[in-house]
């Protein structure tokens, strides 16, 4: 039941793919969300409006977003709107993710919840702004999310192993639209033999080697 109530919900769309569409990259609409002054000029940026209404594939008729569409991945429309106009016309402030479906299984809703607690938690308490270096597949991302911001090896493997189960259609699971291709699998896989097995560090070693500028300095010796 639970399943089923929830697959009825519209579907959301890719931040990242349609804000890549609107700004021509993923760097520019990074700019953009730093540039903002604003929680409603976040919002903008994150939650764009779209003026037309759509079908999703249930059916279902969404009618025109004409100041900012909540149905995202990712919703920040709440940090401005209230949820609904007439029972809570305040803005409730919260920020919701979208992307998981319904689960009914304890392990991996413990590990969406873990994920989503660790990022937020480095999204709240991280000095400063974090660019991504440019021109990393998504992959790859990934990899520098959960080496600058989640920080566990438990759940990279984990999301890691998701994410293959998911691309290679494994268990009659639906393909991504935006997947590891075979090379890029292959190229995880060799790098694990490298590094003791460790998908980890495998992640960590080919992130590396695509972004030399993002692996840690040795620290300078005085030598006065």
């Amino acid at each position: 039941m639970v399943t089923r109530s929830i697959s009825l919900l519209a579907d959301c769309q890719s931040n990242r793919e349609n804000l890549k569409r609107r700004h021509g990259s993923l760097a520019n609409v990074l700019a953009r969300i730093k540039a903002a002054n604003s929680a409603r000029a976040l919002v903008q940026v994150v939650n764009p409006p779209n003026p037309n209404p759509r079908q999703d594939r249930n059916g279902r008729q969404i009618p025109p977003q004409p100041e900012m569409d909540r149905y995202y991945k990712l919703n920040v429309t709440n940090l401005v709107n209230g949820r609904h106009a007439r029972t809570a016309p305040q803005p409730s402030g919260t920020i919701e993710f979208r992307q998981h479906q319904g689960c009914v299984y304890a392990k991996k809703s413990r590990m969406w919840v873990e994920l989503l607690q660790r990022f937020v938690h480095c999204a709240m308490t991280l000095d400063n702004y974090m660019m991504p270096p440019e021109n990393l597949p998504p992959y790859l991302l990934f990899a520098h999310m959960c080496m600058k911001m989640i920080n566990r090896h438990q759940l990279t493997v984990y999301w890691y192993g998701r994410i293959l189960t998911l691309d290679s259609g494994e268990q009659g699971t639906p393909r991504r639209v935006v997947r590891i291709s075979t090379e890029q699998r292959a190229s995880v896989r060799a790098a694990e033999q490298r590094n003791d097995g460790s998908i980890g560090k495998a992640l960590k070693d080919l992130l590396y080697r695509f972004a030399p500028n993002e692996r840690p300095q040795p620290a300078a010796v005085n030598l006065d």
